[in-house]
């Protein structure tokens, strides 16, 4: 695992579109620290909105994090909403989860559905 450090937005679009970001959660709140980021540097937020969403035009949840903080009243404070409800839905998933399997149960998942695919804690149960 590794942690990239994106300054500018360009530096997110291309984490993005080579896959270093990946997994739908994870992809809109990167978008929307994306829009957060261009807010902070003082760039266009339009401009900035259009070229993340241009990076993965089929991810739905990075178009649906990048309008949000682009239509929030602050976007850095929505990017960082977004981020702490994921956590939360993450956690809440596997509460509910839990129970239904029995210890020693093993589960297989589907896709990107681990802690890297999402805000710091991941859907799978």
């Amino acid at each position: 695992m590794a942690f990239l450090d994106c300054t500018t937005v360009e530096d997110l679009c291309d984490a993005i579109r080579s896959m270093a970001v990946r997994g739908a959660p994870a992809l809109g709140a990167a978008g929307a620290m994306g829009v957060a980021l261009a807010c902070v540097r003082g760039d266009d937020i339009a401009d900035a909105a259009r070229r993340l969403v241009a990076t993965r035009p089929t991810a739905v949840n990075l178009a649906w994090g990048v309008d949000r903080a682009r239509t929030a009243e602050d976007p850095v404070a929505e990017a960082v909403r977004i981020a702490a409800e994921d956590v939360e839905r993450n956690r809440a998933i596997g509460a509910h989860g839990a129970p239904l399997l029995d210890d020693g149960a093993r589960v297989m998942t589907h896709c990107n559905a681990g802690s890297l695919a999402c805000v710091g804690y991941g859907t799978a149960v």
